[in-house]
């Protein structure tokens, strides 16, 4: 697992192609296949899953739930940041190409 303090703003990350999800009103669950392993996620990280596409860097993102809520853009990137590490921890995202 990477350590999230290592994280640039400036990475571009994207979302294992072959996950599932299914979203709820408070969230999503992703399920993965590949391990037969289910993950809920509660509406912040769910927001945050769905920004993963590989086209918007770490900053951009925060940047961009930053403008449609109430919370600081230092908020935002510390929850990001942790949500990213969750995702890196239980392999959802896909391999970066750099």
């Amino acid at each position: 697992m990477r350590d999230p303090g290592l994280l640039s703003a400036q990475l571009r990350l994207s979302r294992r192609p072959d996950i599932r999800q299914r979203d709820l009103d408070d969230g999503c669950v992703l399920y993965d296949g590949k391990r037969e392993m289910a993950y809920t996620l509660n509406i912040t990280a769910s927001l945050f899953w769905s920004y993963l596409e590989g086209n918007l860097t770490l900053e951009e993102i925060a940047g961009e739930v930053s403008s449609s809520s109430k919370a600081s853009e230092d908020a935002v990137m510390k929850d990001l940041y942790g949500a990213v590490a969750f995702f890196q921890e239980c392999d959802l995202l896909a391999p970066n190409p750099s």
